[in-house]
Parts: C-alpha cells; sequence; structure tokens
C-alpha cells in the first residue's frame, strides 16, 4: 500500500486519541465545529467573512492536524504523512463530537452538500447512497 492509498483508509481511532483531542478542541472548539455541521453538513467549508474568506480545513483543522501529530509523539505513535493528517483530521474531529463516519468518499457521514443551480443542497453520497 502506498502513502496515497494508506490516506485513504478507513481509521479506527483509539479511545485514548479521540479523548486527548477532545481535550485539546475544548468545549468552544466543539460548539464551533456542531454549528458548521448543523449549518453546512460538513466540516471542509469555506465561512464567509468580512472580506476575507474563512477555510476551516487551513485554520481550525491545520490547529487540528497539528494537535493530532502532538498526540502521536505523546504516545510514541510514528507520525502519519501530511496527505494522512489531510485526510483524516475531520473524521477524527467528528469521534471527538460522537458522529461516526460511515462514508470515506463523503468523510461525511452519508450526506453531502453538492453545488446545483447555483445553491448547495443536500443530497445522499452518490458512493454509500447515505
Amino acid at each position: 500500500m502506498d502513502e496515497y492509498e494508506k490516506a485513504q483508509t478507513q481509521v479506527v481511532w483509539d479511545d485514548s486519541f479521540i479523548k486527548q483531542l477532545s481535550d485539546f478542541i475544548g468545549p468552544l472548539g466543539m460548539a464551533f465545529f456542531h454549528e458548521v455541521i448543523d449549518k453546512h453538513g460538513h466540516l471542509n467549508v469555506v465561512l464567509p467573512g468580512k472580506g476575507i474568506p474563512h477555510p476551516v480545513h487551513m485554520r481550525e483543522g491545520m490547529q487540528v492536524r497539528n494537535a493530532m501529530r502532538d498526540i502521536h509523539t505523546a504516545i510514541g505513535h510514528p507520525h502519519e504523512s501530511a496527505h494522512w493528517y489531510d485526510n483524516q483530521w475531520q473524521s477524527a474531529v467528528k469521534m471527538c463530537m460522537g458522529i461516526p463516519t460511515i462514508c470515506f468518499k463523503c468523510n461525511d457521514s452519508g450526506d453531502s452538500f453538492v453545488l446545483r443551480g447555483g445553491r448547495y443542497d443536500k443530497i445522499p453520497c452518490p458512493e454509500c447512497k447515505g
């Protein structure tokens, strides 16, 4: 299995890892991620800002990915590739929130927001059929 294939595989999260990541995210972070999921259906969004867009993947996602690396260091787990952290941070956050990821194609617990006709509609993922 090459690095790309490994980055795409489903992860079984260790309870200790999820506990430490939940502690890092904290109540305010959990509230933020719940708000994003409630409004958009997934975490990989760009929120409108005051003139500057707010890409969740680049801001909060980067903080979570760095925390994941730090936790791996603390527990003696070897670091994964940057692609692995990029692909898995949303799944880890959703596990912290108690939302299981059921489809790693949409990484979205079965629903995906798709742009149709100039607006986003919530439709079933074509891979897992929601």
